[in-house]
Parts: C-alpha cells; structure tokens; sequence
C-alpha cells in the first residue's frame, strides 16, 4: 500500500505522519512479511507503528483541543482491534491467499477511510485555528 497524494490532507504535520506510516507499512509488508516464513515479527512491526502513529496523532488533538478528539480516538481504538483481529488469524492459520487479502482490505479500507474522512475532518479544523 503506497501513500498517493489524493490522501492529502493540507496540513503539514498530519501528511508528514501519513506519509512516513504509509512508508513503514509498506517497507514492512514488501521485505519483512513476504520474506519470513512466520509474519508474527512482521505483524508485531506494524502494529507498533500504528499505535506509535495514533499516538502522535492524539497529541494533536490535544495541542489544538480538538472537540472530537475522543470520538477520533475510538475510531484509532476500533482500527486496532480490527487490525487485531486479522493478525490473529495470519499467525494461526499462516499466510494464506484468503488471509493476505483480508489484511490488505483492511488495512486499505480502516486507513484510507480514516484518513478520507476522519483526519480531514481534522485537518479543517486545524487549518480554521490558524494558518498552518
């Protein structure tokens, strides 16, 4: 999965975050994932990053008191745990066709969603308290 810009959001900070998880992610996916017989290391990889990403991303929230800074967290909470979900079977049942799939649907759907609706909703809001 590879960052585009139809992602952008406007603002600065939150593009450079997407930009480098999006990175990560995908370094992930294409050298470690595909290279090692078992993706729990992999796995471990992105979720790490992804916790590290929505962390960094709720700091925000905070610096700019983002009124739906809490509802924008159990979106974060949800995506994880969906993540989770879909871990749990790549390491119990391995790295089959119907498992990769469900991992890179995922990924795309919980990702870019969030990104298309959630962070830009985000970012008009940042941008309305000053000129970023």
């Amino acid at each position: 999965m590879l960052w585009t810009e139809s992602l952008t959001t406007g603002v600065r900070k939150i593009d450079e975050l997407h930009r480098e998880f999006f990175d990560r992610l995908h370094s992930l996916m294409e050298d470690d994932l595909c290279s090692r017989g078992s993706p729990e290391e992999s796995l471990d990889l992105v979720e790490i990053c992804a916790m590290a990403f929505f962390d960094e991303e709720q700091r925000l929230h905070e610096a700019y008191e983002y009124p739906r800074a809490e509802s924008h967290k159990i979106q974060h909470d949800g995506y994880l745990n969906a993540f989770r979900r879909v871990k749990g079977k790549l390491i119990s049942e391995g790295l089959t066709l119907a498992n990769v799939l469900a991992f890179n649907r995922c990924a795309v759907e919980c990702i870019k969603r969030h990104i298309l609706e959630h962070d830009r909703d985000f970012a008009e809001y940042c941008k309305m308290q000053a000129d970023l």
